[in-house]
């Protein structure tokens, strides 16, 4: 059986919740590892995030789905595959390895993408500048979020059927009428899906640079850690954060007029062309739709 669900972004668009629901249905098997990467370019992933290399491997990557009797669907969630210009060729590969694949490219307003892209990057440390020059300076922030150009490969190869959009911030206020939608969609039955609401990988709301030892070891990554940081109270997150991370940075200290002017523009322009794409505007992009109506023309 192939692979023949691939959720292909974007980053920071609700993908995690999107794997976590639809893998609830019986008739779908969603992969162990949520990103195998496994259609990326090798050198390119190499790069960016070698940790995925593994799954390179055609019979490590098929390893992480549990076929049962009544499968219908092998599904996979690779941000990567949307990455462009950074990551590029997956859609060609895809195509290639199944031209009938269903494709969930999630999206959501572009400028909060642009704030929950750095704060997740930040955490990670691979990001140590301020907010506003690191985006002005790095376009990975607004290549990503653009959504017509990172659709066009695919659009390009597979019939528009087989592509279905979906808007993030429908998803998480109304997760169950969202799935039930992506399943009927899928010839499915919601019914049988046993989810209820989304499991979304929520970037915390302090973010900091790490200090000394904690920066070179890889604690942040047991489960003892993530446990503690899911349950441990406001005041104690805070006190934690103060000894043990640096620069800290909470989610509210961020808005979208943080991000220049130049970059506003070009995320505007960016989402001009997406909703010519689709057919009108997202009425939940308050922040993009602003700048829009700010930079129109």
């Amino acid at each position: 059986m192939l692979v023949n669900l691939f959720i292909i972004g974007a980053m920071k668009s609700g993908t995690h919740a999107a794997h976590a629901v639809l893998g609830s249905h019986p008739a779908i098997a969603a992969s162990r590892e949520k990103e195998p990467c496994h259609f990326a370019d090798k050198a390119e992933l190499a790069r960016i995030w070698p940790k995925m290399l593994p799954y390179q491997d055609m019979d490590a990557y098929m390893a992480l789905f549990d076929v049962r009797a009544g499968t219908r669907y092998l599904c996979e969630a690779s941000t990567h595959y949307s990455m462009l210009p950074d990551a590029t060729g997956a859609a060609g590969r895809i195509h290639a390895y199944n031209p009938d694949a269903r494709l969930v490219y999630m999206v959501r307003d572009p400028l909060r993408r642009i704030i929950s892209q750095f704060f997740q990057e930040r955490r990670t440390a691979s990001l140590r500048g301020p907010f506003t020059a690191t985006v002005s300076e790095d376009r990975r922030f607004v290549h990503y979020g653009d959504y017509a150009m990172q659709l066009a490969p695919y659009l390009d190869l597979f019939p528009r059927e087989n592509i279905r959009i979906v808007v993030a911030e429908r998803f998480q206020a109304d997760t169950v009428s969202e799935a039930a939608r992506i399943f009927h969609w899928l010839g499915l039955d919601p019914a049988e899906a046993r989810a209820e609401a989304g499991e979304y990988h929520v970037t915390p709301a302090i973010v900091g640079l790490p200090r000394g030892m904690l920066a070179r070891t890889r604690v942040r990554d047991t489960a003892l850690w993530k446990l503690g940081r899911k349950y441990a109270p406001g005041p104690l997150e805070r006190l934690v954060k103060g000894l043990l991370y640096t620069d800290n940075l909470k989610s509210s200290d961020i808005t979208a007029a943080d991000i220049d002017e130049a970059t506003r523009a070009q995320v505007a322009a960016n989402a001009r062309a997406f909703y010519d794409l689709t057919g009108g505007p997202v009425p939940e992009w308050r922040d993009t739709n602003e700048a829009i109506a700010r930079y129109a023309g």
